[in-house]
């Protein structure tokens, strides 16, 4: 399976239609993955909650899997979406759920490319220029289930075999394993892990029954693991911040999701100081 172009979407004119190709340079840059969780518990609260916390956001590239159309057309309609931003989607989002990219910087290019999956899983990209070339940021929600392993790790090597292509890479999303876990292996070395990286000694938990009662009721077991993650291989750029998102309930016992999302910036060591 090979990578191949899709579409930039931006809003001219009061219609949805095709962005030209728009370079920078950029020297800083904050990303943002949020797995929206596909439930209908809470769903319109969490919606518009999700909604209103991403207009807040710093995020220049926001990173979303379990995208449904409900969502999706909510964005579309958003005016902060249609007024600074441009989208690509994963196939499946308008008809079942996917993964989506939003950039509020300039990007030259998006591609998708399918994964070995039985889920229609696929990698997501965007392209963006810097001070240094090109930075890739890419998206995946990698295979479900606790007995998918191997799949995932066939998922991550054609993910980072992609991105070799690239001097400079991100890679954020739903990992669908923990540290602990065995697929951990599979990570490429030349990949920094942002969360351990910046705040090490913190569990970082992306999924915790502790904190979130949402996912605890839903679920109905203790659950603490760090399965979304944001990587970075980005010679010539360094991680500045690294937090959770989503941590605060929107109401009792509701929160955006059942897992907490992950921002992170980096910035160019040209621009640093």
């Amino acid at each position: 399976m090979s990578a191949e172009e899709i579409p930039l979407l931006s809003w001219s004119s009061g219609r949805w239609g095709f962005a030209a190709p728009e370079p920078g340079p950029i020297s800083a840059l904050t990303v943002l993955t949020q797995n929206t969780w596909f439930s209908a518990a809470h769903r319109a609260r969490r919606l518009r909650g999700l909604l209103d916390a991403l207009e807040r956001s710093d995020a220049d590239v926001i990173a979303l899997q379990e995208v449904l159309p409900d969502l999706r057309d909510r964005l579309l309609e958003a005016d902060w979406v249609r007024e600074q931003a441009v989208l690509a989607e994963g196939v499946g989002v308008a008809v079942s759920y996917g993964v989506m990219l939003i950039a509020r910087v300039p990007v030259t290019r998006a591609w998708e490319l399918p994964l070995p999956s039985a889920m229609g899983r696929s990698l997501l990209a965007m392209e963006l220029t810097t001070d240094a070339g090109t930075l890739v940021v890419a998206t995946a929600h990698f295979e479900s289930t606790r007995e998918m392993g191997a799949t995932r790790g066939a998922q991550l090597e054609a993910a980072f075999e992609a991105l070799d292509a690239f001097d400079r890479a991100v890679l954020l999303g739903d990992f669908n394993f923990d540290p602990a876990d065995p697929e951990e292996a599979a990570l490429d070395p030349r990949y920094v892990d942002l969360w351990p990286a910046l705040r090490p000694g913190e569990p970082g938990y992306t999924e915790d029954t502790t904190r979130n009662a949402m996912r605890l009721a839903a679920k109905g077991r203790e659950k603490h693991v760090r399965y979304d993650r944001v990587l970075a291989r980005t010679p010539g750029w360094v991680p500045r911040a690294v937090s959770l998102v989503g941590t605060e309930p929107l109401a009792p016992g509701v929160h955006l999701s059942d897992h907490f999302g992950v921002s992170a910036t980096l910035v160019s060591s040209r621009a640093r100081d």
